[in-house]
């Protein structure tokens, strides 16, 4: 009967040490389970949060193109302006230099005829009208001169 004692006690021992196994067996799956469950919030969490970050860093960077843009807009709008005004410029230069030079010539124009009418009345032959022309002559010059 010591036997039978024996071994049903080391039968209950082994079915207590198998039942510890067994619940032991239990929790480390219940943990295991847990544990990914966790793990698998966290990542989804990570994830989220990196798509919110390629969310922020791609408006960020159409933010900071946006105002590049503009900028590019007012440099050519303004660079157009320029070239405008030295255009502006440089045609009012052309008609002032172009009115200018017509003055200049009609001024000499008008003295190339004094000096023309005065020669041809200084070529006559007559020896007593050619100092009289020649004082004509020389007043003609003088009052040219002077309404220059």
């Amino acid at each position: 009967m010591l036997c039978r004692r024996a071994l049903a006690s080391m039968k209950e021992a082994a079915a207590h040490a198998d039942d510890c196994v067994r619940r032991s067996a239990a929790a480390v799956v219940i943990q295991s389970f847990v544990r990914s469950g966790f793990s698998q919030r966290v990542a989804e969490d990570m994830k989220n949060r990196n798509r919110e970050h390629n969310r922020m860093a791609a408006a960020i960077i159409i933010q900071s193109k946006v105002p590049s843009r503009n900028c590019e807009i007012e440099l050519s709008r303004r660079m157009l302006q320029a070239v405008k005004r030295r255009n502006a410029a440089t045609k009012l230069q052309s008609c002032w230099r172009s009115w200018s030079c017509r003055t200049e010539l009609s001024v000499a124009s008008r003295h190339a005829t004094t000096i023309q009418r005065c020669y041809k009345r200084f070529r006559i032959t007559d020896i007593r009208a050619a100092d009289q022309i020649k004082l004509f002559y020389s007043d003609d010059l003088r009052e040219a001169y002077l309404a220059a």
